[in-house]
């Protein structure tokens, strides 16, 4: 697979183009390579273009990609631009990611999804039931939070494994939001994972200057998880404040 990334003023937009076979490694190393390109802005609008593309992403990598979404890129309207036989499967991506906090549409037509960006834009306050019924797929504008996931970060949250009672328990990174709105301090990251037949959730209260620190973040989630599920199934979350650090 490759990939180019341009910037575009009329809408104003990252374009993120991707052709040939992907997979989802490289679907997540073009995702990095649009955090590090230098016209990125946190709340700047996506439009990811894989009609040249050729994958099918599997459930597991189609949830993914929605959490990667609602975390790597918070406040940015983000169109899945695609062709006709792969729009169910984006549509249910973008379902999936409004469900957490992301805004997230799927179009076959490039003039429909920069009509929908620009329309976005131009109305942050919309409501959800306004939004969804003048778009393809479900919308929501996303709160300001301050805070982006490096996907550095988020990969090695979701490859830390935890065995709890000789059953092996993967991470899921589900949201990222900062406290207070304007430049956050602290960041509350919420992990899920799958343990007895339901799904557990932990949060955990990190400084925003320590995300820097893979090791401690991966660290904090791992311990807070395990607490949630020593206490399993009666607790079904737990908090873990790792703010004085």
């Amino acid at each position: 697979m490759t990939f180019d990334i341009s910037a575009s003023a009329d809408p104003r937009m990252l374009v993120l183009r991707a052709q040939g076979t992907g997979t989802s490694a490289e679907g997540h190393r073009a995702f990095l390579a649009v955090q590090r390109h230098p016209d990125y802005r946190q709340g700047i609008p996506l439009l990811v273009d894989v009609t040249a593309l050729d994958y099918a992403p599997s459930a597991d990598e189609g949830r993914l990609f929605a959490g990667l979404f609602a975390t790597a890129f918070p406040c940015s309207m983000l169109a899945l631009l695609c062709d006709a036989t792969s729009h169910n499967t984006a549509r249910e991506i973008s379902i999936l990611a409004v469900g957490r906090g992301a805004s997230v549409a799927a179009f076959t037509r490039r003039d429909d999804a920069c009509a929908w960006i620009t329309g976005q834009a131009a109305a942050p306050a919309a409501t959800p039931a306004a939004t969804a019924a003048s778009s393809p797929a479900p919308a929501r504008t996303r709160v300001s939070d301050g805070v982006v996931i490096p996907y550095a970060l988020r990969d090695r949250i979701e490859s830390a494994r935890l065995d709890v009672n000789g059953k092996g328990c993967s991470l899921r990174l589900d949201s990222a939001a900062g406290w207070p709105a304007d430049e956050p301090d602290f960041a509350e990251l919420t992990v899920s994972t799958d343990y007895a037949g339901a799904a557990r959730h932990a949060t955990v209260d990190l400084r925003v200057s320590h995300l820097d620190d893979e090791d401690y973040v991966v660290a904090t989630v791992i311990t807070a998880m395990q607490a949630v599920l020593a206490g399993a199934p009666s607790r079904a979350a737990a908090t873990a404040s790792a703010g004085r650090r």
